[in-house]
């Protein structure tokens, strides 16, 4: 039994509209990537927040306090737009207003781009404030998220978050992106930061409000006007040659940022709903794995196991002899399953034009043309 992947995507060389895959060495194993408009973003190597442009994919490494620890990945996220405006002009009275004798110093601090461009919110008096509001919907969940950190003093900080409340946060001398998501009881939706303390100081960057239950990755700079990032989308069709077709594998290792339900992690199948195997997200945050053949379920599985954080996830399959492993967990097996023929390999969605995206980072993504054995599975998922 080969051990060997057929295809092997560990994330490192791309180009626009291109990632490359270490297996096979022709390239024919090389995912297609698409993502429009050019106002998506990732951290760097050097730890930096930098754009990226349209159809170029975005490999995001890592911050553990403020330093880049680690391999980057392959960053891949659903359609938001970020609704704050003027995003990285804090100063600006188009859209941020000061109340309660606070000051703003612009461009006073090196932000988290690299650019001397934040700026610093001074307290006047106890509870200053610096405030930016937007007509929502009352009922929707809405996501905001700032950088903040500490200039001077020792004093309470609070993140406002649509609705009229404040929520204590832990600022440090260190940039940190703090993030709250608040389900509206009005039209009125807040982004802000207070300082209960006069003479405190903190920088202040990168304003985000987007509609959703969780953060994603900065959008901006907005300049007056909303901007929207596209999803992100990756996938190789026609590869029927290097996926199994009456038994294989499919290997995964992620990072999940959210618990959100229906959400694709990797996927092969025929590009449409009937035919396709799956490693995907379940209600509640949970994994799940799914097979289907001509339209019929054969193997629906939802783990236990949370789905928000670092996970390797395999999912071996063959005539009548399913298993699915996370974590170096056997969490399923099924012995009556069929297998449908496919060709196409998607990684965080699936299917051409589907919404159901993964937001996180994919780590590697590998396929194997047999059903590796149940010790290898357990060897290949555990963290």
């Amino acid at each position: 039994m080969s051990t060997i992947p057929s295809l092997a995507l560990i994330p490192s060389g791309y180009k626009a509209s291109k990632v490359y895959s270490v297996l096979p060495t022709d390239g024919s194993g090389d995912l297609t990537f698409t993502r429009a408009a050019d106002t998506a973003t990732r951290v760097n190597s050097d730890g930096l927040i930098e754009l990226v442009s349209s159809n170029v994919p975005r490999l995001n490494y890592p911050l553990i306090d403020g330093v880049v620890n680690g391999c980057p990945s392959l960053l891949l996220e659903p359609q938001r737009t970020n609704l704050a405006l003027y995003s990285e002009q804090i100063n600006n009275t188009g859209f941020w207003a000061l109340t309660n004798s606070g000051t703003i110093t612009a461009n006073s601090t090196i932000s988290p781009d690299g650019y001397q461009n934040a700026d610093t919110l001074n307290a006047g008096a106890a509870f200053s404030q610096v405030q930016g509001i937007i007509l929502g919907t009352s009922g929707a969940v809405y996501t905001v998220s700032i950088w903040v950190k500490r200039i001077t003093g020792t004093g309470n900080v609070f993140l406002r978050a649509v609705e009229n409340a404040n929520t204590l946060i832990a600022v440090t001398s260190d940039w940190q992106r703090f993030t709250a998501t608040v389900t509206s009881t009005t039209t009125t939706i807040r982004i802000g930061i207070n300082l209960a303390t006069s003479g405190d100081a903190v920088a202040v960057w990168g304003g985000q409000i987007e509609a959703g239950a969780y953060v994603t990755s900065y959008i901006g700079p907005t300049l007056g006007a909303v901007v929207t990032r596209g999803a992100d989308a990756a996938s190789k069709t026609g590869i029927s040659s290097l996926i199994g077709q009456t038994e294989g594998t499919l290997f995964v290792d992620m990072t999940k940022t959210s618990a959100e339900a229906s959400e694709r992690y990797l996927a092969i199948g025929d590009g449409t709903a009937s035919n396709r195997i799956m490693i995907i997200g379940g209600v509640g945050g949970f994994i799940r794995g799914f097979l289907q053949v001509a339209g019929n379920i054969e193997f629906d599985f939802t783990s236990v196991v949370s789905a928000v954080g670092m996970h390797k996830i395999a999912l071996a399959y063959a005539n009548n002899d399913v298993a699915m492993y996370i974590d170096g967990v056997q969490v399923t097996t099924d012995s009556s399953v069929t297998i449908p023929a496919v060709a196409n390999l998607y990684v965080g969605t699936h299917e051409t034009g589907s919404t159901e995206k993964l937001n996180g980072g994919v780590s590697q993504t590998l396929l194997f043309k047999t059903r590796l054995t149940n010790a290898q599975l357990a060897e290949l998922t555990t963290i």
